[in-house]
């Protein structure tokens, strides 16, 4: 399942979802400048590349530590390895409390907190609805009404009971899926050992969420561009950060094509059915990659207005919505991040 290449500074890894994170390994001067030790690494965890560059003279030892963390977090939230322990809460948590990790338990609260925050546009509790659809599996199919009938508006987010670090549910219809969290949580674990290590500078990319310590070694911010959504090998607007995430949900990342109709792996749990609400990508810009994962899906399924309402509300997070007509809606202090828009 993993692969991992050493990739020289050139070829960084970019993502489908947010791309172009360029970096520059000097600040462009001749000389006697010194150039700083970089260390470029690909790995593949919960099916995604996940990528760091790292510099400093403990960036190669640093980025493998990371990647040790991930390894560890995997078998924590990954739905696919069969002993994992989100698997192992699914399986035992009816009726019976189950005592997590300190990761698992993190997650979960944070989880708690953004589905009820948006009333369940966000919401982890439907694996067996994103198991019936089976998007981004070798055979996803369109479920009947009836098949989809059984998880609209069940919102058993309410049906979690935790006390202290010991989860139990109380309907048996409660599966956690931690997919729309995880990977802004992972990123922010990378971060934390990298900068452990000594590392303050660095750009990470998991699958569309990108993190940035510091800025670039020569001192400019790093920047990060937009994937156009109805042609993604071009990119439709950029920003500029510094020790910030960047996270993107898009109807372009997974799905599949039956009858001429495209269905998405962002699911409204409203309908049961992937969002549909004119909306093709929602990018959230933050402090914590964690907060941003979850706010970019939750964003999809509440719909622009909603959205922007959202975002406002909190402070120290923006948003960038790309809507299917290809218009692209902000909230006001993106301007802050020098976003610009591409001819």
């Amino acid at each position: 399942m993993r692969r991992m290449l050493k990739v020289v500074m050139s070829m960084m890894l970019i993502s489908s979802l947010v791309c172009g994170c360029t970096s520059s390994g000097t600040d462009g001067s001749n000389g006697s400048t010194s150039v700083p030790v970089e260390y470029s690494e690909v790995q593949e965890y919960f099916n995604v590349p996940i990528s760091v560059k790292a510099y400093g003279e403990n960036s190669e030892e640093a980025t493998k530590l990371a990647f040790e963390r991930v390894a560890q977090l995997e078998v924590v939230f990954s739905n696919t390895i069969q002993d994992s322990e989100v698997n192992y809460v699914n399986s035992n948590a009816f009726e019976t409390s189950v005592e997590v990790s300190s990761d698992f338990k993190t997650v979960l609260d944070t989880s708690l907190y953004y589905s009820n925050l948006t009333d369940g546009a966000f919401d982890f509790t439907i694996d067996d609805l994103i198991s019936l659809w089976g998007i981004g599996t070798d055979n996803p199919k369109v479920p009947t009404n009836d098949e989809i009938s059984k998880y609209v508006n069940l919102k058993d987010y309410e049906n979690i009971l935790v006390d202290g670090s010991s989860v139990r549910f109380s309907s048996n219809t409660v599966k956690l899926n931690f997919g729309a969290i995880s990977k802004g949580y992972i990123a922010d674990e990378m971060k934390k050992v990298l900068l452990e290590n000594g590392v303050t500078s660095a750009i990470l990319n998991l699958g569309g969420n990108v993190s940035a310590i510091g800025t670039k070694p020569s001192g400019k911010l790093w920047s990060v561009a937009i994937t156009d959504p109805n042609d993604t090998s071009n990119y439709v607007c950029s920003l500029k950060v510094d020790d910030m995430s960047v996270v993107t949900s898009g109807d372009y990342e997974k799905y599949f094509v039956q009858d001429g109709k495209k269905y998405h792996h962002i699911l409204d749990t409203s309908t049961g059915y992937p969002a549909d609400n004119g909306i093709s990508s929602v990018t959230i810009v933050g402090d914590n990659g964690i907060d941003c994962d979850a706010l970019s899906t939750a964003c999809f399924v509440l719909g622009e207005e909603k959205a922007l309402t959202l975002i406002e509300s909190i402070e120290g997070y923006d948003a960038i919505i790309i809507l299917n007509d290809g218009s692209i809606k902000t909230t006001s202090n993106v301007q802050d991040y020098q976003f610009s828009e591409m001819a």
